[in-house]
C-alpha cells in the first residue's frame, strides 16, 4: 500500500495549511480551513497508526500538532 505517499501529501497540505491559515482570520472560510486542518490530521493519524515509518517522513511541526491533537486515538489504532 501506499500509506507513505499518502503521509507524504498529508504533510505537504498541512504545512501549506498552517501557513495561509493565519491570512484568513476574518475570512467566511476560516471555519472550513479549521474543520478540513482537522480532517487532514485524524486521515494522517490513521496513516501513522497503519504505517509508523511513514512518521519519519513527516515535519516535526507536523509530528507535535499531531500528537498533541490525536495522540490517544494513534495509540489505540496501533493496539487494536
Amino acid at each position: 500500500r501506499r500509506y507513505m505517499d499518502a503521509a507524504c501529501v498529508f504533510n505537504s497540505i498541512l504545512m501549506y495549511i498552517n501557513r495561509v491559515k493565519q491570512y484568513h482570520v476574518r475570512s467566511a472560510q476560516y471555519d472550513q480551513i479549521l474543520k478540513k486542518n482537522e480532517q487532514m490530521y485524524a486521515l494522517l493519524a490513521v496513516t501513522v497508526a497503519l504505517s509508523p515509518a511513514a512518521q519519519k517522513l513527516l515535519d516535526e511541526n507536523v509530528v507535535t500538532q499531531l500528537r498533541e491533537r490525536n495522540n490517544e486515538k494513534i495509540g489505540r489504532m496501533e493496539h487494536g
